[in-house]
């Protein structure tokens, strides 16, 4: 009887061991990287090709540049029909900036001036409904340039860069989460999805600001693809 009751003892403690290590990964942070999709080149720089610095009236007091959150390499990729775009704005006195997207023959596809604040910040463009979608397997480029005197010269400072709509491969879409999750940024990091990655951990870090863990897998991300100048900028709200 006694040896029973032992082995029955060491069975319910091995099976609540057991279920604890089950639950313990759940618990961890999940660890974002980006991995470059195959084929991908380096290209000159990182965070988009840079038109100069902010209005030439506060470049004097002012050296930061306009900053495309985006890696340095030939395909940055996303599977959203009309994904978020996220552009670094250092302090201006500029009320206006100007979004465009071109496809592969210069053809305007999307243009819209947006508001800005005038506060240094990451600034999340989100392209409405009412906009053409990105066509799967297209690469298009797009352009943010800020509006000095509300108006657009061909100096106005700005930065451009490259986007391609990608399909997601099933077996990591069957994975992702509904919403937004530090698992989908795990899942596209680590498929190769740039824009969807920054975007997913943009909107989280926009929910929970005081988020250590989430404040230092967005700042591990953008500086493991040559943005460390930015990766401690606020978000704007």
């Amino acid at each position: 009887m006694k040896n029973k009751k032992l082995n029955r003892l060491i069975t319910l403690v091995a099976a609540g061991i057991s279920a604890n290590l089950v639950l313990i990964p759940s618990l961890l942070a999940e660890n974002v990287k980006f991995v470059p999709p195959q084929g991908s080149q380096p290209t000159q720089t990182s965070g988009g090709a840079t038109r100069g610095n902010i209005c030439a009236q506060e470049a004097i007091v002012n050296p930061d540049k306009i900053t495309l959150l985006v890696p340095g390499i030939n395909q940055n990729l996303t599977t959203d029909a009309r994904p978020t775009l996220l552009a670094y704005v250092p302090q201006t006195g500029a009320e206006k900036a100007l979004l465009v997207i071109k496809d592969e023959q210069e053809n305007n596809l999307y243009q819209t001036e947006l508001p800005i604040t005038g506060e240094a910040g990451i600034v999340s463009v989100i392209i409405p409904d009412d906009a053409p979608e990105l066509e799967v397997g297209k690469t298009y480029k797009w352009s943010f340039v800020v509006m000095c005197n509300n108006q657009i010269l061909p100096d106005s400072p700005g930065a451009e860069g490259q986007i391609q709509r990608v399909e997601l491969d099933a077996a990591v879409s069957s994975q992702l989460e509904p919403g937004i999750s530090m698992k989908n940024a795990t899942l596209l990091g680590e498929s190769g999805i740039w824009y969807d990655t920054v975007a997913t951990l943009a909107e989280l870090k926009k929910a929970n600001p005081s988020d250590a863990t989430i404040n230092t897998e967005w700042e591990n991300l953008l500086t493991s693809v040559g943005l460390e100048e930015i990766a401690t900028k606020p978000l704007a709200q």
